[in-house]
């Protein structure tokens, strides 16, 4: 073989080698391209990403803080380890959680990022990593009242059920209370129990929960009625004590009636028979409007999640008319319908949170979002609170609710403290009653120990 074919075969391999070295550097930069820019993201973010675990573990999150600065969920630090702690029992549904594992419910979750401390100032979060300086959260303060809200959950005990109270005319949340709960300290090692339950404890029933109304509609769609003068309180109804059969069970006046009965008498003694005959004399049309108006067919705008039930749309006007339809609605928009009524026929918005601290550790006032829906004039509100139980300066109305088709009743309590010119209203519903005394006295007592507390009625 000559040298000349020697050179041609080395500089052949010479070629391969470089083409493959290069092909090689290709290969690698396009996987760098693929792992740091494609997937890199996806990487970064996955639960499993010990990068990600080590620095969610180092945050410091903000505490949360109830109307009086008692701390509701803090971050504790013991040793080189952070922990989320809740001190004070009963705010499962109000502060909800936070976990690695599970992720965040309630004020943890809609609040997240500020109680993390995540910025948007990249400078600013630029020095705080190259310093090593762990991410610090801000706090947040609630409307909550911490001893109204313990009451209401020894109260409720472990009966199923909601208790919502607030303020007025604000209708700033001053407990909420959903029972049965979870402790937010042993979510972890409870998660699966607690999903598993068909309790549902992970559901705020003040919030979330899907109730049939029944004659609770009652107040409300008598006083759209009013307003519109398709009635007069005065004006004698016929036949308003006659029974109503729905799914086999008879519902009747709870009290006795004259066989003429005013529209002021059948509010007290909630006759069926009545609201049967107004309601075809509103139409479907009117009725859907009342229900939309006291705001029962949106879910109300809150700081943490809110649901609306499904079953918007009116099958049989009579049964609607008696909250017994498709129509079913939360403990919270009957809360802010009956704050309608103290609240000169204005719907109100409720107010969860009322300040928010800034990275300068300022307190910055949440501004409680003013009214936009007169639903009744002042006037007609008057005069139905005037029409509600007055007794020991609360103005009260109990319902017992027809739940299902097996017959068992929910008992709901409304009530307003001093019935003449509210500060506090409640609703409190309690599943599976025989009556409303339980309900009834959850109630009382709580309005009484909020007026306590402001002073007095």
């Amino acid at each position: 073989m000559s040298i000349k074919t020697n050179i041609t075969a080395v500089k052949s391999r010479l070629i391969i080698f470089q083409l493959m070295t290069m092909a090689g550097f290709i290969l690698i930069a396009f996987a760098l391209i693929y792992w740091s820019i494609i997937s890199g993201p996806n990487i970064l973010t996955r639960d499993d990403n010990p990068r990600l675990i080590e620095e969610e573990l180092s945050i410091q999150r903000g505490s949360i803080l109830d109307a009086n600065n008692v701390a509701l969920a803090e971050t504790l630090i013991q040793e080189d380890d952070l922990r989320r702690h809740y001190p004070v029992e009963g705010m499962g549904p109000v502060v909800g959680y936070y976990s690695l594992r599970h992720g965040t419910a309630g004020v943890e979750s809609s609040f997240d990022p500020l109680l993390r401390g995540d910025i948007d100032d990249f400078w600013s979060d630029f020095w705080r990593r190259t310093q090593h300086q762990n991410q610090v959260g801000s706090d947040v303060q609630l409307t909550v009242d911490a001893r109204l809200q313990q009451m209401a959950a020894t109260l409720i005990d472990d009966e199923k059920g909601a208790i919502i109270l607030f303020s007025l005319p604000e209708a700033k949340i001053k407990a909420m209370v959903s029972s049965p709960s979870f402790d937010p300290n042993l979510l972890d090692e409870q998660f699966d129990e607690l999903v598993a339950d068909e309790e549902a404890p992970l559901i705020n029933r003040v919030t979330q929960g899907q109730y049939q109304p029944g004659m609770v509609l009652q107040p409300f769609i008598i006083a759209s009625a009013l307003d519109s003068g398709i009635i007069s309180m005065e004006q004698l109804i016929e036949g308003a004590d006659e029974p109503i059969v729905v799914n086999g069970t008879v519902l009747q006046c709870n009290e006795p009636v004259n066989i003429q009965a005013t529209w002021i008498e059948t509010l007290l003694s909630q006759c069926p028979a009545a609201m049967t005959q107004l309601a075809t004399r509103l139409g479907e049309e009117g009725l859907s409007e009342i229900f939309s108006k006291f705001g029962f067919t949106v879910a109300p705008n809150l700081e943490i999640e809110t649901e609306v039930g499904d079953g918007l749309t009116i099958s049989d006007i009579q049964m609607a008319a008696i909250g017994q339809d498709n129509l079913s609605v939360s403990p919270l928009q009957v809360g802010m319908a009956l704050a309608t009524l103290a609240n000169n026929g204005e719907l109100p918005n409720p107010q969860l949170v009322t300040a928010t601290e800034d990275v300068k550790g300022n307190w910055v006032p949440v501004e409680s979002q003013p009214s936009t829906t007169q639903v009744i004039d002042s006037e007609t509100a008057q005069l139905l609170l005037k029409s509600f139980t007055h007794k020991n300066e609360i103005a009260e109305d109990q319902i017992m609710v027809l739940s299902g088709p097996e017959g068992t009743t929910n008992a709901w309590y409304l009530g307003l403290i001093p019935g003449d010119s509210p500060s506090y209203g409640i609703v409190v519903v309690i599943e599976g009653q025989e009556n409303s005394e339980t309900a009834v006295q959850i109630g009382r007592k709580m309005l009484m120990a909020a007026s306590d507390l402001s002073g007095g009625a």
